[in-house]
């Protein structure tokens, strides 16, 4: 049985047969590399190319911004059957990524926490809560982001662990852990630990953007060191000069990233980004398609992972599916 309850069979000698031998980092892709699939064929491709799950790009209950057009939407969808087609497929629901922020600044000073909603983030957090754990999902994505003006750093902090404390709260018990991402103001490790060492809570880790974290002036490799076991979630994605590329193709160290958390034996799950999505039209004209970017990133990860020359995996998965293994 696959882990969602599906049917396929594995090689052993294929890369998805060694990964249930040997390491527990799951590896994942953010739908946004595909936005215009249907679930049932990012399922498909999911299973197929041996991914352990899938990041759910969500933009939340209400109607989506110019140009966020999903054809998939977790949130506008029957959790219970995005559950039971994604396990058809033998893969999860690794990651609901939103865009939450807990940054929203209070005005009027003060007498704006008495007279504004000052819960609405967290009304919007319980609920995106509660669809995760429909799901089956372990983690749910959010943001910091920034401060604000003239605002010190100190009240910005403030301001965002009151927000974002009480959606931890409701994240108690449901098997869903909150995942605070790497970005605005809070680009680095040891800025998301000014936020996460003042929650102490089970329910409350860290999603890891490689990216994010390289453009901050940081080192991936030595952030990760100091989030340790709160990285609940780490993405890499390939870039270049300021354009989208093929993952082993970029200038960030991702190879580097996940040689370190395989050495580290990481229970994290590694997202592959292709940030299809925001692409412009000209973009995706010169960029490889989807699925190409997908079988290269996940051929990638696997020779990355076990320091074992790139065309060895594609062989290996090339035989595995020359032979027929899927039930």
């Amino acid at each position: 049985m696959g882990r969602g309850g599906g049917t396929r069979r594995h090689h052993p000698s294929s890369p998805r047969g060694r990964r249930y031998h040997c390491l527990p980092m799951q590896i994942a892709f953010s739908t946004l590399a595909c936005p215009d699939w249907t679930l049932n064929r990012i399922a498909r491709i999911a299973g197929e190319l041996a991914y352990d799950g899938v990041e759910l790009r969500t933009f939340g209950f209400g109607p989506p911004a110019p140009g966020a057009d999903l054809v998939f939407d977790a949130a506008l969808s029957d959790p219970v059957k995005v559950r039971g087609i994604l396990a058809e497929h033998g893969v999860a629901a690794s990651c609901l990524a939103t865009g939450l922020k807990f940054d929203r600044i209070v005005f009027p000073p003060v007498i704006g926490r008495a007279i504004t909603d000052q819960e609405r983030e967290t009304r919007s957090a319980k609920r995106l809560i509660e669809l995760a754990s429909a799901m089956g999902c372990p983690a749910m994505r959010v943001f910091a982001f920034e401060s604000h003006g003239r605002e010190t750093r100190k009240s910005a902090v403030r301001r965002i662990v009151w927000r974002l404390s009480m959606a931890v709260d409701a994240a108690r018990h449901t098997g869903v852990r909150v995942a605070l991402e790497n970005g605005g103001s809070f680009a680095r490790a040891s800025d998301l630990l000014e936020i996460l060492d003042q929650i102490p809570s089970p329910a409350l880790g860290a999603s890891y953007s490689v990216a994010a974290a390289k453009h901050a002036g940081e080192d991936p490799v030595a952030g990760l060191d100091l989030l340790g076991e709160r990285a609940s979630v780490v993405r890499v994605k390939g870039h270049k000069a300021g354009r989208p590329c093929l993952l082993a193709d970029g200038e960030d160290p991702n190879a580097e990233v996940v040689r370190a958390l395989s050495a580290r034996r990481s229970t994290a799950t590694l997202v592959y980004e292709y940030d299809r999505l925001w692409h412009d039209e000209r973009t995706r004209a010169s960029t490889p398609e989807p699925e190409v970017a997908l079988r290269h990133a996940i051929e990638a990860i696997y020779a990355w992972r076990e320091a074992r020359p790139r065309s060895a995996v594609v062989t290996a998965v090339g035989a595995a599916k020359a032979m027929g293994l899927r039930a």
